[in-house]
């Protein structure tokens, strides 16, 4: 059974990507909106630059939403 809960966006503050090589996570504050995703911090292997790109754009969307104040929410599935 799968329960919803709902999360506004102007919670989602936080944002990670994983890197494909070495599997370390880098979390991104999105709330400062400056951040550029081009390498891994430890094995220091270049991201794909989609990932670069989607998370310039997310960053955007975000400081967007944030000016605006609009109560955007998503479900989110979870297992019980």
């Amino acid at each position: 059974m799968l329960k919803e809960i709902s999360i506004p966006f102007r919670d989602l503050r936080m944002a990670a990507v994983e890197c494909g090589y070495c599997q370390t996570v880098v979390t991104l504050d999105l709330e400062k909106g400056r951040f550029d995703v081009t390498h891994c911090p430890v094995c220091h292997k270049d991201f794909d630059p989609v990932v670069r790109d989607a998370f310039r754009s997310l960053a955007h969307l975000y400081s967007q939403m944030e000016k605006a104040q609009h109560k955007l929410s998503f479900r989110i599935p979870v297992k019980e």
